[in-house]
Order: structure tokens, then C-alpha cells, then sequence
């Protein structure tokens, strides 16, 4: 605080953050405390602060006279968007076909690793993939956007190669609104997974993202990789941008010889949070030779 606020008397400061669930001063649940300065003393004091979610808060102090005593801290904590997005939080259900509740994921019908419904293409990331079978929504809802900034929706999608005429339409909403379409999936074979990139803006900071499949017979979409990016207008689309499609492997990031999402790698299988190096040149001699082709084709 101002040194001349303590000069001829003490003050008690309130401490304050415009956005507790973003962040708390000294595991304050309400986010606000009160500092006590005596005269004369040190006009200086530590404070612990605890981060909670992804968004943004402002710290602030105040005192009842209205003295202005500075301009507000603020604090931005980003991390990925979506969660679990190589749907590999959890193993499948022990129980055979691995029917079963999948985190941060509502209407999701499992996860499979080699099948029953993950039976063709080739597993974008890691080992796991989400399935829902029938007519079905996914849904997550996302925090911590900043409205009106505009951001990638990221995943890849497949359908199960299975049963007689059954047919099966995805249908891509974000809050309400249909912003992509493609009706009669097909299975991939052999080849990878089809992948697609929605664009959109949102009007606040949470969005509620799902991936509809509208079956006619038995049929089954199978997702991987959904990722959330904010990128900005005439930016150049390349699957999973930021690494984030992977979610957090287990220490220290091996994913080898499973695939990341969107890149092949000539050289590393590993994902890191914090890369440290001498230099930034030996940091570029660390992490590079990373393809963004897909086998057969660019994407």
C-alpha cells in the first residue's frame, strides 16, 4: 500500500477478487480478505493466492476512506478447454461390449479401446476413443472463453463398420445452433479417421459444445481428439495446433507408439508442459521434425 496511507494511522485493506472461481486469496472461499497495516509499519504483506479454473480475475484493494491506493492486479489462468478429450481419463467398462458413463462427457455410450465399435481406421490419438451408439448427443460445456474471440472446435470421427443398411448423420452444435452438418458417415477402413475443424464465436465465456449422431438402424459414431483453440481470423487451419488434443499423458508424456492427433512424428513421442533449454535454438533442436500429413494425403 501507499506509504503516506499508514503515515499518521493504520488501515485496514480488503483484498479482493472480481472472480473467486478463478482464483482466492488465502483459500478465502468468498475471495475477499482484510489486511491490517499499523501506523508507521511495513507497508508491505504477502499474500497466498489459490487458483481454481481456467478465466480470468482482477485483485483489487480497497479501504473505507476511498483512498486510491493502485490499479488492479489481474490474473489469467488458461489450460485446455475441453476435458478428457482423448477420452482416455478411464478405462473402458470391464463388462463386455464396455457400455458405461464417460468423464466430463454427457450421452457418451463408452470408451473402447480395440472394439466392438472402435472396429475400423486408425486410432488418431493414443489408445482410446469415445463411442455412442444410436441416436445420441455428446456433450461438454466449456468455461473459460473469452467472448467474442474466435476459437477452433477440433476433433476427428468415425463410424462403426457394422450393421446391414444402418445409416448415421453427425450433426455439430455449439449452444443451440447447427454449424455443421454430414450426413451418411462412412467408415474409414483402413485409413485415418475423418477430422474437422468448426469455427465459431462465442457471446460468453462458457459454451456448450455437441456432437449429435442421428441413426437410422443400429449405427455408432466413434470421437477422438476434441480440442478447443482460440485462434484468429485467417490463421491457417492445422489439426490440434496447441498439442492439447492428447490431454495429459502420464509423466513424463510418452505417448510412443501411439499417435498424437493431427501429426505424425518423425523424431518425438512425447508431450511436455514445460520445455527447458539453454537457448531457444537448442529448444527448436529439442522438438522438431513434426509432420502435420496425414498417410496418403495432406489434410
Amino acid at each position: 500500500v501507499p506509504v503516506g496511507l499508514i503515515e499518521n494511522e493504520g488501515a485496514v485493506v480488503t483484498l479482493s477478487s472480481s472472480n473467486p472461481n478463478v482464483a482466492i486469496p488465502n483459500d478465502n472461499t468468498d475471495g475477499i480478505i482484510e489486511l491490517t497495516f499499523g501506523k508507521g509499519e511495513a507497508n508491505t504483506k504477502t499474500v497466498a493466492v489459490t487458483v481454481l479454473g481456467s478465466g480470468k480475475t482482477a485483485f483489487t484493494l480497497s479501504v473505507d476512506s476511498g483512498v486510491c491506493i493502485g490499479d488492479p492486479v489481474f490474473l489469467t489462468k488458461r489450460s485446455a478447454f475441453v476435458m478428457n478429450p482423448s477420452f482416455e481419463a478411464h478405462p473402458p467398462a470391464a463388462d463386455w461390449p464396455h457400455y458405461g458413463p464417460v468423464e466430463a462427457w454427457s450421452g457418451a455410450s463408452g470408451v473402447n479401446i480395440g472394439g466392438p465399435f472402435n472396429d475400423n481406421g486408425i486410432t488418431p490419438d493414443r489408445n482410446q476413443v469415445g463411442f455412442a451408439q444410436g441416436s445420441r448427443s455428446v456433450t461438454q460445456t466449456i468455461t473459460g472463453l473469452t467472448p467474442e474471440k474466435q476459437y477452433w472446435l477440433q476433433f476427428h470421427y468415425n463410424r462403426r463398420a457394422c450393421c446391414g443398411d444402418s445409416t448415421i448423420d453427425l450433426i455439430v452444435e455449439i449452444d443451440g445452433e447447427e454449424l455443421a452438418r454430414h450426413n451418411s458417415i462412412k467408415p474409414v477402413g483402413n485409413a485415418g479417421y475423418h477430422s474437422k475443424t468448426v469455427v465459431f464465436t462465442p457471446e460468453s465465456d462458457t459454451a456448450t459444445v455437441v456432437l449429435r449422431g442421428e441413426a437410422a438402424g443400429d449405427a455408432t459414431m466413434i470421437y477422438d481428439a476434441v480440442s478447443i483453440v482460440q485462434r484468429d481470423e485467417g490463421n491457417v487451419i492445422v489439426m490440434n495446433p496447441s498439442f492439447e488434443a492428447s490431454g495429459t499423458p502420464p509423466w513424463p508424456g510418452y505417448i510412443q507408439p501411439k499417435l498424437i492427433a493431427g501429426w505424425w512424428a518423425l523424431e518425438i513421442t512425447a508431450l511436455t508442459s514445460t520445455v527447458q533449454a539453454r537457448s531457444p535454438i537448442m529448444a527448436r533442436r529439442r522438438i522438431r521434425i513434426w509432420s502435420p500429413f496425414c498417410r496418403g494425403g495432406v489434410r
